[in-house]
């Protein structure tokens, strides 16, 4: 802390925030209300997600591959036209691929 400013001792928590002089990068953004809508610019891209998560599928650690699965059998019918798009291109090891379709067929028939 600065010379003579106060905050909460022994926490190096400021009491006040910092002069657009004392920014590391120059000048610090305004004071916004957590109530005031944020802009969030386009939404997010599903068939992005289930391609990553058909990524960890070919080459990821055993337990991050049973999450993908999961997370795929969570959005079966989507899903499988990624994971067929997947075996499509011969994988060298398609044992989770195939055991992910399989999860999503059964997540279709319930």
């Amino acid at each position: 802390l600065a010379a003579g400013a106060t905050g909460r001792p022994g926490t190096g928590i400021p009491a006040s925030r910092p002069q657009p002089d004392q920014c590391p990068t120059g000048g610090c953004p305004p004071e916004r209300s957590p109530l005031e809508p944020v802009s969030v610019s386009g939404a997010p891209d599903p068939t992005a997600y289930l391609a990553h998560l058909v990524e960890i599928l070919a080459s990821g650690p055993p337990e991050r591959r049973e999450f993908a699965v999961a997370a795929l059998e969570a959005s079966p019918a989507a899903a499988l036209s990624v994971l067929d798009d997947a075996l499509a291109k011969n994988p060298a090891d398609p044992w989770w691929l195939e055991a992910a379709r399989q999860a999503c067929e059964r997540a279709l028939l319930r």
